[in-house]
């Protein structure tokens, strides 16, 4: 269950298919079981323990999110937010005045697989 945000040193916005549960067909989605991959239940939530705001962002519709939080919920992730509709693309460009970290996972391998100095620093 999503809970009120506080002050965090980091915050992570993750994709959720191919990256913390397997990849499926969008039709796929609610009609056959959702698999967390290896170690990403694991790790998000020592994310989240360690204090760092976790918002899932999928390009699932927004009138999927319910069933989407209930899948989450039940494989025991933890987070704050999540947000559907993110534009379905080959790169995703954001600009702000802070100090931003990328990671580039491998689809269906996804964040259980990321070592936690891996990642490109712009």
């Amino acid at each position: 269950m999503p809970l009120e945000p506080v002050k965090h040193t980091k915050c992570r916005v993750i994709d959720i298919d191919g990256t913390v549960v397997k990849k499926k067909a969008s039709q796929a989605y609610f009609t056959t079981p959702t698999e967390a991959l290896p170690g990403a239940v694991d790790k998000v939530n020592a994310w989240f323990d360690a204090g760092d705001y976790i918002i899932f962002w999928t390009a699932r519709p927004d009138k999927y999110k319910d069933k989407t939080i209930e899948i989450l919920d039940n494989l025991g992730f933890k987070y704050h937010e999540v947000v559907c509709g993110k534009p379905y693309c080959h790169e995703i460009h954001l600009y702000d005045d802070n100090d931003m970290v990328f990671h580039k996972v491998t689809r269906d391998i996804g964040i259980g697989g990321l070592l936690d100095n891996e990642y490109i620093f712009v």
